[in-house]
């Protein structure tokens, strides 16, 4: 947050205080962090369409456990 009042200071941005850096970084984590568990549910949703497909119970056991971790992440996230 530090390091991003400062740039905001060099680039003339006054007004941004450390709170208010830190407000922003904490937002930009949040819609990263979503982002990204967005993109594993979907790449693990594909891959275990596969291993139903192709009948691998135990990659899709694997891939199903994997799915309710990041399903946890994501309500954890959202709070």
């Amino acid at each position: 947050a530090a390091v991003l009042e400062l740039y905001l200071e060099h680039q003339g941005f006054t007004e941004w205080s450390e709170s208010l850096a830190l407000k922003e970084l904490k937002r930009n984590c949040t819609f990263a962090n979503r982002d990204l568990l967005a993109k594993k549910k979907h790449s693990i949703a594909q891959k275990l369409k596969i291993a139903r497909q192709e009948g691998n119970t135990a990659e899709e056991d694997r891939l199903m456990t994997q799915h309710e971790q990041v399903l946890k992440l994501a309500r954890l996230a959202a709070k």
